[in-house]
């Protein structure tokens, strides 16, 4: 057997396996983007974001979370302490990813050589849209 088709085989094996799995690398990778929490109280208040804390966040202010969808955030405020108003909330917010796939495409030109052939794989773009909590006043029950 000429070893030059033998390679070809090799090639064109590995080219339909990177097209078959190519979107779903991107789709198992994740999407980055952000959690807000905006303090529309006012109030200062505490925060805990999943597992990170956000201490004193002034009214008007914002508490950002980099975040990698899909995933949820969970939210747990309070007024901060030293005010003369206490209360508490919390809130899960679920952050979805996105992901569109494109087929990819095959051009062949005809040649006295034979065909000669080029293809774009498929490809997989995720987006996720930002997550948010507007903490209003309403939002925290009296402690």
């Amino acid at each position: 057997m000429n070893p030059f088709t033998k390679g070809h085989r090799r090639i064109a094996a590995l080219a339909a396996a990177v097209a078959v799995l190519w979107p779903y690398t991107f789709s198992l990778a994740g999407s980055g983007t952000t959690f807000t929490l905006s303090n529309r109280t006012r109030h200062f208040l505490h925060a805990r974001l999943n597992n990170e804390s956000f201490v004193y966040i002034a009214p008007g202010g914002s508490a950002v979370l980099e975040v990698t969808a899909p995933t949820s955030v969970f939210a747990n405020v309070r007024y901060s302490p030293g005010q003369d108003v206490k209360g508490r909330g919390e809130r899960t917010v679920d952050i979805a990813a996105t992901t569109t796939y494109s087929e990819g495409t095959t051009t062949c030109n005809s040649s006295s050589q034979g065909e000669d052939c080029s293809n774009t794989g498929p490809s997989a773009t995720t987006a996720a849209t930002p997550g948010r909590w507007d903490v209003l006043p309403e939002d925290l029950t009296s402690e």
